[in-house]
């Protein structure tokens, strides 16, 4: 007895296509597993926000040898975080920093650590940097102001 080689056209077609799209579904649903897996495996996840860092010179008097940082609000450190490290640049230039314990709420207040500058008027950025136990960076965020006016500068 012979196996017939040929289907009922539409019944084959039909099953084909039937099948053909249960089994992509399937590799779409398997495909999103993965990916879910490795982003929970890797610790981020698409509804993640970046880093961000805000300040204001309001208060801060010019041209002191060493001045007090100005209030710095950080929002979004990576949970992973155990530290930040600010840095205060006028161009090319680093004008001081500290490595600090990840602020309460994301707001360090005035005065916590000192830097040479603000003095004259120009832009001044500020720079943090989240940093792991082991001293990897895990995100970075920065804000450049004029000063005095405190004007924010478009980032580049």
């Amino acid at each position: 007895m012979s196996v017939p080689t040929k289907c009922v056209p539409m019944p084959c077609s039909v099953t084909s296509k039937k099948m053909g799209i249960e089994n992509m579904m399937m590799l779409q649903r398997s495909i999103a597993q993965i990916v879910a897996v490795i982003m929970v495996a890797s610790g981020s996840s698409s509804a993640e926000e970046a880093m961000s860092l805000d300040f204001s010179w309001e208060g801060v008097k010019a041209c002191a040898t060493l001045s007090p940082n100005p209030e710095i609000r950080v929002a979004h450190i990576p949970g992973e975080a155990k530290v930040i490290l600010l840095l205060l640049t006028q161009g090319q230039r680093e004008l001081g920093g500290q490595e600090l314990a990840i602020p309460q709420h994301g707001v360090l207040p005035v005065g916590v650590f000192r830097t040479y500058g603000p003095c004259k008027p120009d832009v001044y950025r500020w720079t943090v940097l989240a940093k792991s136990a082991t001293g990897a960076i895990l995100a970075e965020a920065e804000q450049a102001r004029f000063f005095p006016s405190g004007e924010l500068v478009k980032a580049k």
